[in-house]
């Protein structure tokens, strides 16, 4: 498995009617799209299984909802927009491993977020806000 975070997709790289990869943005160009320096092509990554992570209403997936269809009953309309991050609590923090906080229908109903208390200090953090 390779996880490549923070990495621009240009579009999916598809073989019939599935998704057999993707192809990374050339990284280095001007706003007009055109080499610059430090230029370097998009690769292409292919893979048995591919997770793509910007959502119903991102990009790439807007480009396999056009090629391949929406899977049967879903709408691109249902999305939320949300935040996560990971935070380390000081020593004396009284958040012990294995902690877990849900918040559903606050501040607003349908917002929901959650917090996770993992070991070593470390805590997951996150809030939702659906369409």
């Amino acid at each position: 498995m390779q996880i490549w975070p923070g990495t621009p997709v240009a579009a999916p790289i598809f073989s019939r009617h599935a998704v057999e990869g993707l192809r990374q943005a050339d990284q280095g160009v001007t706003r007009g799209g055109e080499p610059d320096a430090g230029f370097m092509q998009g690769m292409d990554v292919r893979a048995r299984l591919t997770v793509v992570g910007d959502g119903p209403v991102g990009a790439v997936s807007r480009a396999i909802d056009e090629q391949i269809g929406l899977p049967e009953g879903h709408a691109r309309r249902e999305w939320a927009l949300g935040m996560k991050f990971v935070i380390e609590v000081p020593e004396d923090s009284p958040l012990k491993p294995g902690t877990v906080w849900h918040t559903f229908g606050f501040p607003e109903p349908e917002i929901f977020g959650f917090l996770y208390v993992h070991p070593e200090r470390l805590v997951s953090v996150g809030i939702f806000v659906p369409s």
